[in-house]
């Protein structure tokens, strides 16, 4: 058991909710066996989260990328610090207000790039998402 930690104790190391890590295990980013009830994450499996967490090059929707430069798909949080706008005042536009078009792939929110463009061109002073990795 010195190898393994539970949801929580993940949570706690990570300095992040329990419901991130029930994500991440959902969403197969996270490796954990389900043992007698409750998840158990392996020590290694854990550090290998977190390397892996911020790479985009490894942020895969079953077995895609999630967010494709090329392909004109762009993260909400990156959207939002190519216009120059605060994270929660972006969120609550797309999310809330559902001003842009969005779709949820896991925990992450896509958005087209030329769709932020449209709305950007109308209502943003024509501020343009710049395309780039």
């Amino acid at each position: 058991m010195g190898d393994t930690l539970s949801c929580t104790g993940a949570a706690n190391l990570l300095r992040i909710t329990r419901q991130a890590i029930h994500i991440a295990i959902m969403v197969e980013k996270l490796k954990a066996s389900y043992v007698d009830g409750h998840w158990e994450i392996k020590k290694s499996d854990l550090e290998q989260y977190v390397r892996d967490k911020y790479d985009r090059k490894k942020t895969l929707y079953k077995g895609q990328k999630q967010f494709d430069v090329e392909k004109g798909t762009i993260s909400l949080p990156k959207a939002a610090k190519n216009l120059e706008m605060r994270y929660s005042v972006f969120y609550y536009l797309v999310v809330k207000q559902k001003k842009i078009p969005y779709k949820r792939k896991g925990a992450a929110y896509v958005l087209k790039i030329a769709d932020i463009n449209e709305y950007a061109a109308k209502h943003l002073e024509g501020k343009q998402i710049v395309l780039s990795a």
